[in-house]
């Protein structure tokens, strides 16, 4: 199937940062699943800004509510720089975090400040390439990994799955 989205009929949202973003293809407008493609387009000279999924909190409920979970303490955390009043933790979730060539140094360096000395750290993560590198350094710090690789496809394409991750240091 060809499907043509005309560029200029995308409609565009503007960032806090400046950024012009523009959902090219996604499930709203095309027959595409489990995946998309956007553009963004930065002011000369600019650069695009830390984020939050507004709804993360909201999903988390959602999905403990529907295994029949206790409600789970939610907390939008800065990682990529110091956050001394947030503490330590024996449970950390991430998903998709992994973007930047710096990330995997900035993450694990968050973790390992903000994990207690038994901890579980879980990343989703959507097939980016710095996995490998996030991995050696979490090995660094102590944490032992096991990976489930995911097919979102259903079907075994070649499509994009990705990774759940645990790394687990000491007893919990």
């Amino acid at each position: 199937m060809l499907e043509i989205v005309n560029l200029n009929r995308a409609p565009a949202f503007i960032t806090k940062d400046g950024s012009e973003i523009r959902e090219l293809l996604a499930h709203r407008n095309s027959s595409i699943r489990n995946q998309s493609l956007a553009e963004a387009r930065l002011p000369v000279g600019g650069s695009t800004q830390e984020h939050y999924h507004p709804l993360a909190e909201e999903f988390l409920r959602f999905n403990s509510d529907l295994n029949d979970l206790p409600p789970i303490k939610f907390q939008h955390a800065a990682w990529a720089g110091a956050n001394p009043r947030l503490g330590r933790f024996d449970l950390i979730i991430g998903s998709d975090l992994l973007y930047e060539r710096g990330h995997p140094a900035l993450l694990s360096a968050f973790l390992t400040c903000h994990t207690e000395a038994a901890a579980q750290v879980i990343l989703a993560d959507p097939g980016r390439k710095r996995c490998g590198e996030f991995s050696r350094k979490m090995a660094i710090e102590g944490y032992t990994q096991s990976e489930h690789r995911l097919d979102l496809t259903g079907d075994g394409s070649a499509l994009p799955g990705g990774r759940m991750m645990s790394f687990v240091r000491g007893e919990r």
